[in-house]
């Protein structure tokens, strides 16, 4: 079978033999975005992250399965895989716990204001900050519950047991109190001090963080997203910070990114911006190679067509 494999992806020598003794011929390319790439239509089988936004599917004409090096799979044009039964896998699992770890810690900013120390040790002035708050006495909901909620909410845990989601698979799940349907969504976030995007972009969580939303959370609540950036309204994020909503928030995904330097979240506030950088770890490596290494090992013993 025929194999392409982005730059995104690094082959060991040694994978690189045990994937041509799986029976594979191996194309490498060092950038998805390249403006052209030769002869798509005999691939197999494509590992990569965003290929298919700057090159049309329809090119990849034997395409039988994709691995995404993504959690998310918004990036691929789903409804065009299903149609042609083009299986595609993502990275589920590869990047949850960093994200899981952020995410605590990004709360624990809020909640117990390190800058505020660190900015005076740089002033060496002694000053006590009374305004700390402790999560083991808030309410949490986080919406999503797959491999990054789960993993956030078993951290959250150690804190309290008030962790809530917010999920279509509505299933008991270890480390949640509740899962309720999207539907009751408003109706939880009314209780919740803490609120955290976990869960895939799509045409039904596209701007859910809206007015009419916001409305329902509580003026002191932090919100912190480490999913996508489309899953926020950001117009109607600015205008209820402007009102005084929310003590912190925590941005680690935009809708178009890199940012530039007119963003207007450079400077407010009570927000803070990471530039998608939840999800990185050193481990990742070892993660991913398995994901891609396993499933592709599979799809070989399987010969899928």
């Amino acid at each position: 079978m025929n194999l392409l494999i982005t730059g995104s992806f690094s082959l060991s020598p040694e994978d690189e033999l045990r994937l041509k003794g799986c029976g594979y011929h191996i194309t490498k390319i060092e950038r998805e975005d390249a403006e052209h790439i030769p002869d798509s239509n005999i691939y197999d089988i494509v590992v990569c992250n965003f290929l298919f936004i700057h090159h049309d599917i329809n090119e990849f004409r034997n395409l039988k399965a994709v691995q995404l090096l993504s959690a998310g799979t918004d990036r691929m044009p789903m409804d065009y895989a299903a149609e042609k039964g083009i299986e595609v896998r993502n990275a589920r699992g590869v990047y949850s716990i960093p994200i899981a770890e952020f995410t605590v810690m990004a709360v624990l900013e809020a909640y117990k204001t390190p800058s505020f120390f660190y900015e005076n040790q740089k002033k060496r002035k002694w000053e006590k900050n009374r305004n700390l708050h402790e999560i083991s006495r808030s309410r949490i909901c986080i919406f999503g519950t797959g491999s990054v909620g789960m993993e956030t909410a078993k951290r959250f845990s150690g804190f309290t047991d008030n962790i809530f989601g917010i999920d279509i698979d509505t299933k008991p799940r270890k480390y949640f109190k509740e899962i309720y349907e999207p539907d009751f969504a408003r109706e939880i976030v009314q209780t919740c001090d803490i609120i955290i995007l976990t869960l895939p972009l799509s045409e039904e969580t596209y701007h859910m963080i809206n007015t009419e939303f916001l409305e329902y959370v509580k003026d002191d609540a932090v919100l912190v997203n480490v999913a996508r950036g489309g899953l926020i309204d950001e117009d109607a994020l600015m205008n209820s910070l402007d009102q005084g909503k929310f003590r912190k928030v925590i941005l680690d995904a935009f809708e178009n990114e890199p940012l530039d330097e007119e963003y207007w979240g450079w400077n407010a506030d009570r927000v803070r911006i990471i530039p998608h950088n939840a999800y990185v770890s050193a481990e990742n490596v070892g993660r991913l190679r398995k994901v891609v290494m396993n499933a592709l090992e599979e799809w070989s013993v399987r010969n899928i067509d």
